[in-house]
């Protein structure tokens, strides 16, 4: 329909869904998502790149992961609606498309091409958190026996980066296809 513009019909349908939400413009070292924070938005990450830290148990700001574009950001908390699970950080001059619960309902929700692209992108999302959960668990488990991982600093390294995988605070971008 429109290929002679040079844009497929899924690249108009992205950025109709881009164009629902507000674009901001970050500068490095914003915070925009803050762990224990209401689920009330996600981002869909434009360019830029974003720092995932998570507090442990003693109260300390951990690093979960760096997240590069395109990426989905914060849709968890939209979809358990449980307060955020991490806080990010723009690591440089970052653009962001911000989706209110409202919009992200409406677009999981409804009919036409838009949201059947929208669903069809977060079950891939959801797809590639759940791969990377899954990998960092193994890897955890399939270490060989002799090799002493089982300390209290490996271990809890370990367990936090599966734990952001399954959160969906790894660099789960969809550049590849």
């Amino acid at each position: 329909m429109l290929s002679r513009y040079g844009l497929d019909d899924n690249a108009v349908l992205l950025s109709n869904i881009l164009e629902m939400g507000k674009q901001l413009n970050l500068q490095e070292g914003a915070r925009f998502c803050m762990e224990g924070g209401n689920p009330d938005t996600a981002w869909f990450l434009i360019s830029g790149r974003v720092q995932v830290l998570k507090r442990d148990m003693m109260g300390v700001e951990r690093h979960l992961s760096d997240v590069a574009p395109p990426s989905l950001l914060g849709h968890m908390a939209l979809i358990n609606r449980h307060r955020r699970s991490a806080s990010c950080v723009t690591l440089g001059p970052t653009v962001l498309r911000e989706v209110d619960v409202r919009t992200f309902k409406k677009l999981l929700n409804g009919r036409g091409p838009e949201h059947d692209l929208f669903r069809g992108l977060l079950v891939r999302v959801l797809a590639k958190q759940l791969e990377a959960g899954n990998a960092e668990l193994l890897d955890i488990l399939e270490a060989p026996a002799e090799v002493e991982i089982w300390d209290d600093e490996t271990t809890s390294e370990s367990m936090w980066s599966a734990e952001g995988a399954f959160s969906g605070w790894s660099d789960h971008g969809e550049s590849d296809d």
